[in-house]
C-alpha cells in the first residue's frame, strides 16, 4: 500500500527528470529566417538534442524580425514543449523601438548556447586592411551594407568615430547585403560570419574586423583583428548577438530547469562546439540568472544608447 510520502516522492522524481526521460518532445521556434546564425545553431542544437535522446523539432517565426515568435511564445499554456530560440531582434532591439507589450522581463529565460561574431567585409583584392577602408572613406566615400536593426546602428557608430563618409545601405537581411557585396554593387558589408565563412574561405570576402564582445580572436580567423583596433572602443562597435532559449512565463520551474540541464550537457561535448566553429559560431553557455546578466550587459551597452540613437533620428 501506498503512502502519502512515497506518493510525493514519485512526483517530486518526476519532475525533476530530464525532458527525455519523460517522453515529452521539445520545439524550438526561431524567431529569424532561415540560413541565419540563430536559424543556423538552433538546428544543430535540435540535432544533438535528438540524437541524445530528447527528439527536437524546429520551425521558423521571422515575421517582425522575431516580434510574432516572441508573442507567441509568451502566450503558450504551462503544458507545452515549445520556447522561443532568439536573441537581440525579438527580445531586446524590438521592444526597444516600439510599444509592443512587452520586454526581455515578459518570457523566462531558459539559457544562451551560442554566438556568432558580426563582421565587417569585403570582397577579396579590394582592401587590404580596415585602414584602407578607412582611408577611402575619408577621400571619396564608401557604401557599406547591413541587414537592419542594431546594424544600421553600428554603421552609424562605425562613420562617425573614423570620420568616414559612409552610405549605410540598409537590406530586408543580412544575406542580401551579402550578396550586394559579392556582386560588387556595395564596398562593404557588416554581416554574421555565420553566412559568410564559407565565401572567406574560398576568397570571395575578406573580413577586415569582427566585433565580438570581450573575444578579441575569433577560432578559425585568428588573422582577423577585434574592432577596436581603429582607435574606438564606443560599445556601439561590437556585436551583441547571441542564441538564447526563452520560455512563456507558465511553463513550470522543473520544465526550465530540464531544458537547462539538457542544453548545458550538448554544449560541453566537443562535436557540438566543433560543429559551431567550423560554420564561424562560439558554443557559450550561460543559465537562467547568467543569461538575465547578460541582459542588463546588453540593456547598458547597446539598448539604451541605441535608444538614444533611434529617437535622434525620428
Amino acid at each position: 500500500m501506498f503512502d502519502r510520502r512515497m506518493i510525493m516522492g514519485a512526483m517530486v522524481g518526476l519532475a525533476t527528470m530530464p525532458l527525455a526521460a519523460q517522453s515529452r518532445e521539445l520545439h524550438m521556434i526561431v524567431g529569424a529566417g532561415a540560413g541565419g546564425s540563430s536559424d543556423t545553431s538552433t538546428r544543430l542544437l535540435a540535432a544533438h538534442l535528438s540524437e541524445s535522446g530528447l527528439n527536437s523539432k524546429v520551425s521558423n517565426r521571422p515575421a517582425g524580425n522575431g516580434v510574432e515568435a516572441a508573442l507567441h511564445v509568451m502566450r503558450l499554456p504551462a503544458d507545452s514543449d515549445t520556447v522561443l530560440s532568439n536573441g537581440l531582434g525579438g527580445i531586446h532591439l524590438a521592444p526597444a523601438r516600439e510599444r509592443l507589450g512587452y520586454d526581455s522581463d515578459s518570457l523566462t529565460p531558459v539559457c544562451m548556447f551560442s554566438t556568432a561574431a558580426f563582421v565587417l567585409a569585403v570582397r577579396g583584392g579590394t582592401f587590404d586592411s580596415i585602414s584602407a577602408l578607412i582611408e577611402k572613406g575619408r577621400a571619396t566615400g564608401i557604401s557599406i551594407a547591413q541587414g537592419g536593426a542594431e546594424t544600421q546602428y553600428f554603421v552609424d557608430v562605425f562613420a562617425e568615430v573614423t570620420t568616414a563618409k559612409v552610405a549605410n545601405v540598409t537590406y530586408r537581411s543580412g544575406g542580401d547585403a551579402m550578396r550586394d557585396l559579392i556582386a560588387g554593387n556595395v564596398d562593404a558589408a557588416y554581416i554574421s560570419i555565420a553566412a559568410a565563412a564559407g565565401f572567406a574561405r574560398g576568397g570571395e570576402l575578406k573580413f577586415l574586423a569582427h566585433t565580438l564582445d570581450g573575444i578579441h580572436q575569433i577560432p578559425g580567423f585568428s588573422d582577423v583583428p577585434h574592432i577596436f583596433t581603429i582607435g574606438s572602443n564606443h560599445p556601439g562597435l561590437l556585436s551583441y548577438n547571441y542564441h538564447g532559449l526563452y520560455a512563456s512565463k507558465a511553463m513550470p520551474n522543473n520544465m526550465v530547469s530540464s531544458i537547462i540541464t539538457n542544453v548545458k550537457r550538448i554544449c560541453d561535448t566537443q562535436k557540438f562546439k566543433d560543429d559551431h566553429l567550423s560554420r564561424g559560431m562560439i558554443v557559450i553557455f550561460k543559465d537562467s540568472n547568467e543569461l538575465r546578466q547578460h541582459h542588463l550587459s546588453i540593456n547598458r551597452n547597446l539598448i539604451q544608447p541605441y535608444t538614444e540613437w533611434v529617437r535622434r533620428r525620428t
